[in-house]
């Protein structure tokens, strides 16, 4: 009887979302990807809850690494495949619930060094639809001079609009395993590091994705690889991400992209436009320099929505003057939202923060430096995730009618059921404060609204639809 149980108990264990399916082989890395070395890639061994009354939709919230979202242009649609089998292996997928959700990155740095020294990581995540095998490609692309596209980028070249990094994992075949590439001008590069097989990459199960069918067991593909590698390329410590899969296991440039992550496919006729759009939609992603000489040294980043506070570190400073926080809701169009002065000089960790009540009012935040000398520096562009009560659903539970309320005025709402399944969507030209949905056509149960407001931001709330 004993022997059952433990059986059965492994099985289960085998199963949950959390597990880690496929573990490092190197046992350094793997103590990188899965720090407490319990085959979770969740927080324990009780893997994702997924509880709606939780408010753990996200496995993120839950994962045992603080992964970063990598900026998304849109939402990652299911089925937008350019090849392969839909919501197969190389079908990149969203969380349905909390969108934007596919594709994430840290920086690991064990003793918190101020500068790089060699013992730092870049950890990256994808969210996948199905697991399988055979030999595919997955790749994260950085652009490192912020530049994208023929005529701005003076490197492009057909089949790389301006990448100079390519991030490869090939999951099978002679050369399986993870690859650093330099691609600056061309889509067969060099090879600046590789790490055979499983040497650098877990494989967990998950809970979420907008893929739906039978068997499906949707998952977290992680690798990893040395910031030292990486960093001799960067300008100021910076770059912006893309990501996608192929349908070898090689790169994803040269038009061999299976399934390009954070945009639909079908929304440009080539990879190489597709790349540009996500790429110049995207505020930069990462900063760390250890370039002393540069005016400043930017640490950590931080956006409070309780408090409606920015807060940020700087580790050296040299001739700064002040600050400046701006505001935008389309990335184009910034607004000066408040401005602090700077230390001039420091060679020590300083912390600053600024609170403004309107600081949570657009889609992103950019913190600048102005220098003694005049000159300006972009520092830091976040995304603004958080989600203000301005918008809320009456009554709750609810009949046959929800009405929806936005002191700012109502731009669209879509209802999902507990599936992901689009249920119910109306956009409006002239933004009313109220509106009245009609919920005659849904069946009795729990469901997910998307508000949006005129300004485009989104607020996710849950609703019973009861009978009479």
């Amino acid at each position: 009887m004993l022997g059952l149980f433990h059986a059965q108990f492994l099985l289960q264990a085998q199963t949950t979302p959390g597990y880690i399916y496929i573990t490092c082989s190197d046992p350094t890395i793997r103590a990188v990807l899965d720090p407490n070395l319990d085959n979770y890639a969740s927080i324990n061994s009780s893997g994702y809850s997924n509880n709606v009354l939780t408010n753990t939709w996200d496995e993120n919230q839950e994962s045992e690494i603080p992964y970063h979202t990598v900026f998304h242009p849109s939402v990652e649609p299911s089925g937008d495949l350019q090849a392969g089998s839909t919501c197969g292996v190389t079908e990149i997928v969203d969380n349905p619930i909390f969108t934007k959700s596919s594709a994430f990155y840290y920086y690991y740095n064990p003793d918190l060094s101020d500068f790089p020294n060699g013992d730092e990581k870049l950890l990256f995540r994808v969210r996948l639809a199905d697991v399988g095998s055979g030999a595919y490609g997955y790749s994260f692309l950085l652009d490192t001079d912020n530049k994208m596209g023929t005529g701005i980028d003076p490197n492009a070249v057909s089949g790389n609009p301006g990448f100079e990094i390519e991030i490869l994992y090939g999951s099978g075949g002679s050369s399986a395993g993870v690859k650093v590439v330099l691609v600056d001008g061309t889509t067969n590069g060099t090879v600046l590091a590789y790490y055979p097989n499983q040497q650098r990459i877990q494989k967990s199960y998950i809970k979420n994705s907008n893929c739906t069918g039978t068997n499906k067991k949707p998952n977290f593909l992680d690798f990893c690889v040395d910031y030292a590698t990486i960093s001799p390329y960067l300008v100021d410590g910076q770059f912006r991400m893309a990501w996608a899969t192929s349908q070898s296991a090689s790169s994803a440039l040269g038009g061999s992209a299976a399934d390009i992550g954070g945009v639909d496919d079908g929304s440009a006729t080539n990879d190489d436009q597709l790349f540009i759009n996500v790429i110049n939609s995207n505020p930069t992603q990462f900063t760390f320099t250890s370039n002393q000489n540069l005016p400043l040294t930017l640490g950590e980043t931080a956006l409070s929505c309780e408090q409606h506070k920015f807060t940020w570190t700087t580790l050296s400073e040299k001739e700064t003057r002040n600050f400046t926080l701006e505001l935008s809701n389309d990335l184009s169009n910034w607004e000066i939202l408040a401005t602090k002065s700077a230390a001039g000089n420091s060679n020590m960790k300083l912390n600053y923060e600024l609170i403004h009540p309107k600081l949570t009012d657009a889609n992103y935040v950019r913190l600048k430096l102005v220098n003694t000398d005049g000159s300006i520096q972009v520092l830091s562009t976040i995304t603004n995730n958080c989600e203000i009560d301005r918008s809320f659903i009456f009554p709750n539970p609810a009949k046959n009618t929800l009405q929806i309320h936005d002191e700012k005025g109502l731009k669209r709402y879509e209802v999902f059921n507990l599936n992901g399944q689009l249920m119910m969507e109306q956009d409006f030209e002239v933004y009313p404060h109220v509106s009245n949905l009609n919920l005659s056509e849904l069946k009795n149960g729990l469901y997910l609204i998307h508000i949006y407001d005129r300004l485009g931001k989104k607020q996710t709330q849950r609703f019973s639809k009861i009978g009479d």
